[in-house]
């Protein structure tokens, strides 16, 4: 009820005016970093007294915390309690450096058994790998030198030549360009995971977080497949 009545006194406020005010926003590291490059600097030049935070994390944030106004949740969104915009989804792809490449014969999915593999975990390097091609689907056991749960830091890894790595696709345009990295089994990845942008209903009329939501409409599905 308290939440309610401050909402309402926030709406109020901002029926007037230039957009002000703070906007938090929760992400994973990865995708806050994107949208700390891509989104945050166009609403800084179209709202120059809004004052934007990131908060980034692989755990979800509490969205009843009102504390946190806008949450990019990957995967579904399984609450009733939020509002869910889609933004579109994307895939994981294999990729390693190009030394990396050449020592190793990769054909199909199955060929990484035994190979140098650079897992997200946090206990151990193990993982289980999910494929798509063509609606063909492979899992495929893998294990290698090092685990960290923290793409970021697996994409240096892969890059310093210790291995493969299994990376979203928007992490990796700069790197496949430049040829520090190079896709491998390009035929292949892995399923795509949605990507929801997620707020408790209402906070849309506050003009604030109204103008962050409207542009994260038009800049985030050109970052994502659709």
């Amino acid at each position: 009820i308290l939440a309610e009545v401050d909402l309402l006194g926030e709406i109020a406020s901002e029926e007037v005016g230039r957009v002000s005010g703070q906007v938090t926003m929760a992400a994973t590291p990865e995708f806050g970093a994107l949208v700390v490059r891509r989104l945050f600097p166009e609403l800084q030049r179209l709202h120059p007294d809004l004052s934007l935070v990131m908060r980034a994390d692989y755990a979800f944030e509490d969205m009843q915390d009102p504390d946190t106004d806008l949450a990019i949740r990957i995967g579904d969104v399984d609450d009733d309690r939020l509002v869910a915009l889609r933004m579109g989804s994307f895939a994981r792809w294999l990729v390693a450096a190009p030394d990396v490449v050449e020592r190793i014969n990769l054909q199909i999915p199955e060929n990484l058994v035994g190979q140098p593999c650079l897992t997200f975990r946090e206990d151990r390097p193990a993982a289980t790998w999910r494929f798509v091609s063509a609606g063909r689907e492979r899992s495929v056991e893998v294990t290698g030198p090092i685990a960290v749960r923290s793409f970021s830091i697996l994409q240096e890894l892969a890059r310093c030549g210790l291995g493969l790595a299994f990376l979203p696709a928007f992490m990796l345009g700069d790197d496949l360009a430049s040829g520090r990295l190079v896709r491998c089994l390009p035929g292949w990845a892995s399923p795509s995971a949605s990507v929801f942008v997620a707020f408790r209903p209402g906070v849309r009329n506050i003009a604030r977080i109204a103008a962050v939501l409207d542009l994260a409409q038009q800049v985030l599905p050109e970052l994502l497949e659709p």
